[in-house]
């Protein structure tokens, strides 16, 4: 992400060693951490800001992020999720989707947030972090449910078009790491429950192939 914000902005990383007493100086800090670390980071750069500094965190979950900003921020604070990962925006971000759910922050400073993604090419989407997580839940963490899952399926010569949509989306999901896979089960509080009937509804099916198949091997 900060090779295509640093065509029109002043970017500074800082990596877990890198002192972070000049956090003073920016005016907006992205928080690019894992979602089980994020805590302790706000934690630790909190006493390092100024109050007008806008504090934005890029996690695939964000009720629970928002809760940590809240908490420990307080002020100035924006949860976000790039809907895009390095390899898909290696080029740029036009056309690329990225959410924004506003917490506590002046509009004028909201909109000039969002603004620095918009134009560089970003579709905004403008929500709560109950209705992203809700949404995700089925969007993300079921569908990286399901491509891991499908690790003992290989290409072959004898294939449908869809069988190879599977495999696409098996090599998609293996690109993230596993802590991204359990924390996006796990920290988001919806992903249980789309588990749970997506599971239930393959049992159910299950029992009616059962079920047919006796049927049918009784007629014989």
């Amino acid at each position: 992400m900060h090779k295509n914000l640093k065509k029109k902005n002043t970017i500074k990383i800082y990596k877990k060693e890198t002192n972070k007493n000049s956090l003073s100086e920016c005016d907006l800090v992205i928080l690019a951490v894992p979602m089980n670390a994020l805590a302790s980071v706000v934690k630790e750069i909190k006493g390092k800001i100024r109050r007008k500094t806008i504090i934005m965190d890029v996690c695939s979950v964000k009720v629970m992020p928002s809760r940590i900003l809240k908490k420990y921020i307080k002020n100035n604070i924006i949860a976000t999720h790039p809907l895009f990962g390095p390899d898909s925006a290696k080029h740029g971000f036009i056309g690329h989707k990225m959410v924004f759910c506003p917490l506590n922050i002046k509009k004028q400073n909201f909109i000039k947030i969002k603004k620095i993604f918009t134009d560089l090419g970003v579709k905004d989407i403008i929500c709560t972090p109950k209705e992203h997580d809700q949404m995700m839940a089925r969007s993300q963490a079921l569908v990286h449910f399901l491509g891991r899952a499908l690790i003992n399926i290989k290409p072959q010569i004898i294939a449908t078009p869809d069988y190879y949509n599977l495999l696409t989306m098996m090599d998609k999901v293996w690109n993230d790491s596993w802590e991204l896979f359990y924390d996006m089960q796990i920290l988001n509080p919806y992903a249980t429950a789309e588990r749970k009937k997506f599971i239930n509804q393959v049992l159910n099916i299950e029992k009616k192939i059962y079920e047919r198949s006796r049927k049918i091997k009784n007629r014989n």
